[in-house]
């Protein structure tokens, strides 16, 4: 009988593949997730800037009246109070001050304490350069007047090399200085959209203008910084894709002249082959003075999983673009609101010695995404963010029934709804407590692996590798006390010591062979965070994994990671 060699080779094949298979699937299965290339860029991916809150933008005090001498000693009565150019509040409001000086013995001190009243409503009002002015009078009828300055900006100065920026921050003079009367709520967000310009530190000086009633001057001090970025090392990976993570990023700052930046972003694992290799390339674009702008990036991931799966030679690969327009609805020091809408293509795909493809998703989706930051009165910091995805089978995503997908009941025309919230609140003697919620649903819909939720990792999971656990739909919670403790070294800018407690729930909407319908962890941890020399951060952590086992480790024990950075 004649054998042919082709017969003899898959007969060989299969019975590696079945060796390999036979007490090793458990491992295979549970690695999934982790050695997927489309974690890598869900972990390290460039992403465009969120809004910051920050401190009050410092407005000089209005200059005051004060009462002449002997003022007191002239008393009169007045009928009622006429406000000459008021234009800005109700004249309601002002009647309402003036009320409880009018019929009844008053004095000349008291007219001037009336007009510093109202100064302070229209500086409560949000007008912030507007007062209230005694003029030179004679009263006749028993009115008195008082002459409304309503303040406004007559001339904005740039000071420093703008670069392409210019043209930006004119825009943002010309609306300051038609802005009349100057209110707080238009001075912070012309301030704050100026200084999310990439690239530039902002600083800006009002000083009262000598000669007109009213008037002020900006003065906008510039810093331009051509270059700047962070390298970065952890220990965040996993066994399959290597522990240890080497990270560069680094940004030119307006190349080609119109304010834009470039980042180029590098990852590795520095072990083997290497066993993963990441690398990106960004623009952000502000694309008018009202803070619209444009982001777009191109990201290309290779992995080299080794243990289990290694014998098998199994290689991924996923390449990635995306396409997004933000812009800011609300920009103030205490509240931001963001609106983003975006377009998203990936092709992802693996495959080994023995199958190729072992699956192959091109996903196709667009994403509409709101973000909130916003300070309250009790010292919290909170943010919130909600994203919805429509996937969509055009531009060759892939459909239901194709051959080689990652989840053979998924493609690319889906929906998930994401979201996340934070808190964090100052408890005083400098501790805080920082909570947060984020989860994911599907409607019911089968996801293709790249889509699905997944949690472990530094944000919700510590103790557990990157994606350990995934799902259609899900929830996670974290909360993690702080304690700051004061500088005690003048290279020590900030110390904390933190312990943090997080769980995380998936679920499968459809099972598949070697998954479950729900998964869950928990995690509980310590560790310390410092920043030296104002550029230096270090984390430390140690965590123990709970209800589960690590799967790239087969245990429940502590585990020790740290992670190094450095801005320049």
């Amino acid at each position: 009988m004649t054998v042919s060699w082709q017969l003899i080779t898959r007969l060989i094949k299969s019975g590696i593949l079945g060796l390999l298979l036979y007490g090793g699937w458990v491992c295979t299965v549970a690695a999934q997730a982790g050695v997927d290339p489309s974690r890598v860029d869900e972990r390290v991916r460039p992403r465009a800037d969120t809004p910051d809150l920050e401190t009050p933008v410092v407005v000089p005090s209005t200059p005051s009246q004060t009462a002449p001498k002997g003022a007191r000693q002239q008393k009169f009565q007045i009928t009622g109070v006429l406000f000459d150019w008021q234009l800005a509040l109700p004249e309601g409001r002002l009647q309402a001050l003036a009320d409880q000086y009018t019929h009844r013995d008053i004095t000349l001190a008291d007219v001037y304490e009336l007009a510093a009243r109202v100064t302070a409503a229209y500086r409560d009002a949000g007008y912030i350069l507007t007062r209230a002015v005694v003029p030179a009078q004679r009263i006749s009828d028993g009115r008195l007047r008082l002459q409304i300055v309503e303040g406004f900006i007559d001339k904005v100065e740039v000071e420093g090399d703008a670069g392409g920026a210019l043209s930006l921050l004119l825009r943002h003079a010309q609306r300051l200085t038609a802005a009349r009367p100057l209110t707080a709520a238009v001075l912070e967000r012309e301030l704050l959209l100026a200084g999310d310009i990439t690239g530039l530190s902002l600083r800006s000086v009002l000083t009262p203008s000598e000669g007109t009633a009213g008037a002020a001057s900006l003065t906008l001090v510039v810093d331009r910084k051509a270059f700047d970025g962070y390298i970065a090392a952890d220990n965040f990976g996993s066994r399959y894709l290597g522990r240890e993570e080497l990270m560069a990023v680094g940004y030119l700052n307006d190349v080609l002249g119109t304010a834009g930046r470039l980042g180029l972003t590098g990852v590795m694992t520095p072990d083997g082959d290497p066993e993963l290799a990441y690398g990106a390339i960004s623009f952000q674009q502000p694309l008018s003075a009202n803070g619209l702008s444009l982001f777009t990036s191109y990201s290309h991931s290779r992995t080299r999983p080794e243990l289990a799966i290694g014998a098998l030679d199994t290689e991924g690969e996923a390449k990635t673009v995306r396409l997004e327009l933000s812009y800011p609805f609300i920009r103030s020091r205490a509240f931001n609101l963001m609106g983003t809408l975006g377009l998203y293509g990936s092709d992802i795909g693996s495959d080994n010695i023995l199958v190729d493809p072992v699956f192959e998703d091109n996903v196709r989706n667009i994403n509409v995404r709101l973000f909130a930051n916003k300070l309250d009165g009790g010292g919290g910091y909170n943010t919130a963010e909600l994203t919805y995805t429509h996937g969509v089978t055009a531009l060759g995503g892939s459909k239901i029934g194709d051959a080689n997908l990652s989840r053979a009941n998924a493609g690319s025309d889906y929906r998930r709804l994401n979201f996340e919230v934070t808190r964090h609140q100052p408890l005083g003697n400098g501790l805080a407590l920082l909570v947060g919620l984020a989860g994911q649903t599907s409607f019911n819909e089968d996801l293709l692996a790249s889509q699905e939720l997944g949690f472990g990792g530094r944000y919700y999971g510590r103790a557990f590798d990157p994606a350990e656990i995934t799902g259609e739909k899900g929830l996670a919670g974290k909360m993690e006390l702080q304690w700051r403790i004061p500088a005690a070294l003048s290279f020590l800018q900030s110390t904390v010591f933190y312990g943090a407690y997080e769980n995380a729930t998936v679920e499968q909407v459809t099972v598949l062979p070697g998954e479950q319908r729900r998964e869950k962890f928990e995690s509980l941890g310590i560790g310390a965070r410092a920043t030296l020399l104002q550029r230096f951060n270090i984390d430390f952590f140690v965590a123990k994994p709970f209800a589960r086992d690590v799967g790239a480790e087969g245990d429940r024990n502590p585990r020790v990671f740290f992670s190094m950075a450095s801005t320049f």
